[in-house]
């Protein structure tokens, strides 16, 4: 409501609201409920306005906490590379530097290579 400087927020665990939470007055329209809220559990809230023109009535709405199981499944796994995959990169690795290394031909090749692509960032060469 425009202008309403003041609130009754309620939390219970049935639509009649007489299974309270918490009932509180709040100055403002948000609320952080810092207890723990029981799994697989449906909660009721409702807000009114009390100043400046109290309402006489609450809109009540409800929200339901998951079950553990439903929480666990819920949340995303981090991706993990397989070790044969770390593996093969890292021999990979090894055999170019390897090859890049001691191989005159292929040193001169790659050292060519990268010159061109630089002067072809840089604007001096056609391809």
């Amino acid at each position: 409501m425009p202008g309403a400087t003041e609130y009754e927020f309620i939390l219970a665990k049935d639509a009649a609201l007489t299974q309270t939470i918490v009932k509180e007055r709040l100055s403002n329209t948000a609320y952080q409920y810092d207890d723990k809220l029981d799994w697989d559990t449906t909660y009721f809230w409702a807000v009114k306005v009390i100043k400046p023109i109290p309402s006489k009535t609450y809109s009540v709405a409800t929200f339901s906490v998951m079950t553990k199981e439903e929480a666990a499944l819920e949340q995303p796994l981090a991706p993990t590379t397989p070790l044969w995959a770390k593996i093969v990169i890292a021999l990979t690795i090894v055999f170019f530097l390897a090859i890049t290394t001691f191989n005159p031909r292929v040193r001169q090749y790659f050292k060519h290579l990268i010159h061109r692509v630089s002067d072809k960032i840089r604007g001096r060469e056609r391809w």
